[in-house]
């Protein structure tokens, strides 16, 4: 009796009639890929696309994904309370230790990042654009755009080579239903990528007028703390204004073709369950290889996939402040006050405290910041002891017994 199957195509031998379901597979991982793949003018290449279905949803997304965090501008009062996802990317703030405090200085590096190529004229495609009134110079539109050689951009031209390979082999073998197979898969992805094809739309000021410097706390719920120094337009663009996706069709094409892509991957399933066991296997391998080398790129740093030589962003935390997550030199352990002070230090200011809610609105809170406010270019001032002996004071006070009154004696 054998303990492994033997040969192909017979009862004892090795079966591939699950091939079609691999096209499928690999949902999750695709899917964080998404934003990222179809940003790029090469998501309509035909080709080879692990789990197409990831990528027609109901409905597409409207914006970039954000983080959960506070937001305050120093001197303009701002608030927000999410951090947008190129802010995130450029300075990665999720990766920060608790209580750890940075200061970043932003500014444009005066480079023009690689305009993506456009396959259509502005004049072709204005009909299908989602929102007319919204559309914008292209230049202003795409300030972020992804690399050209990131490593998705290299798996999307590879998986396009190895479709075309995969048919010349199809046509060696006198495979027509291999070539059906094929040809539907990479129709499919190429409309999965007109249908999803996007560009990132930042904020932008409108007029020239003065405004207050764009300089910006980041607060966490880690206690993390990063100061950023830029002027208003960097401010409005990564941080305050909202990061949208302007899609190449509007959403009633997107159903369209998504439903004409659905199609063509139900027939390739098919036609897949009916090629020889040649080429089942090599379409088996290929998917089998494209999503270990997509899981491989969602390991990689989101900074490796996006443009973002716009802006020239340099840490320029004091030395001081660079150990606020660690025990310092006089055994005063890493707390929230004490990295507040250092913020505080950093932008020399108290008011974004106030409106960010960073402490809380009680009298001794109050007269603290007043007093960091005053001793704000004082480096040697004992912030975390100053505040622990405000709260005491308030707490002897809250359990002082209160004055009885006299009684008054009667006759």
């Amino acid at each position: 009796m054998q303990w492994f199957p033997v040969g192909r195509d017979d009862s004892s031998g090795w079966r591939l009639d699950v091939v079609s379901l691999i096209t499928i597979l690999g949902e999750s991982l695709m899917a964080r890929h998404i934003q990222p793949l179809t940003a790029s003018w090469l998501c309509m290449l035909p080709r080879i696309l692990p789990a197409p279905q990831a990528f027609l949803g109901s409905t597409r997304a409207a914006r970039l994904p954000s983080l959960p965090n506070s937001i305050c501008g120093v001197y303009s009062g701002t608030l927000v309370s999410e951090l947008n996802y190129f802010a995130n990317v450029l300075i990665p703030v999720s990766t920060m230790k608790n209580f750890e405090v940075a200061v970043w200085h932003i500014e444009l590096s005066g480079k023009k990042p690689n305009q993506p190529v456009t396959l259509f004229e502005p004049e072709r495609i204005v009909d299908t654009i989602k929102d007319q009134s919204r559309s914008q110079n292209p230049e202003e539109e795409t300030m972020v755009p992804p690399r050209m050689l990131s490593p998705l951009n290299i798996l999307t031209v590879f998986s396009s080579l190895i479709v075309l390979g995969a048919v010349v082999w199809a046509f060696v073998l006198n495979d027509g239903v291999a070539v059906l197979a094929l040809v539907a898969i990479a129709s499919a992805s190429t409309l999965v990528g007109i249908a999803s094809h996007w560009r990132p739309r930042l904020a932008t000021r409108p007029t020239d007028t003065k405004v207050p410097k764009g300089d910006i706390v980041i607060r966490t719920r880690e206690g993390v703390f990063v100061v950023i120094k830029c002027a208003e337009e960097i401010a409005r663009e990564l941080f305050m204004g909202p990061e949208e996706c302007n899609y190449l069709v509007s959403d009633q094409w997107f159903k369209v073709l998504g439903g004409i892509s659905l199609s063509l991957v139900t027939l390739s399933v098919i036609f897949l369950g009916n090629c020889s066991w040649t080429m089942q296997a090599v379409i088996a391998v290929i998917y089998i290889m494209l999503n270990v080398f997509y899981w491989v790129a969602s390991l990689l740093p989101p900074s490796w996939l996006w443009d973002l030589s716009r802006y020239k962003c340099v840490d320029v935390t004091p030395k001081y402040l660079k150990n606020a997550d660690k025990i310092s030199e006089d055994d005063s352990k890493p707390s929230f006050t004490r990295s507040l002070w250092y913020a505080i230090q950093a932008t020399g200011e108290i008011e974004w405290v106030t409106v960010s809610d960073a402490a809380p609105r009680t009298p001794e809170w109050e007269t603290w910041l007043g007093l960091a406010k005053i001793n704000c270019r004082n480096p040697n001032w004992d912030a975390v002891g100053e505040k622990d002996r405000l709260m005491k004071k308030a707490h002897h006070r809250s359990e002082a017994p209160a004055s009885l009154p006299l009684r008054r004696e009667t006759a």
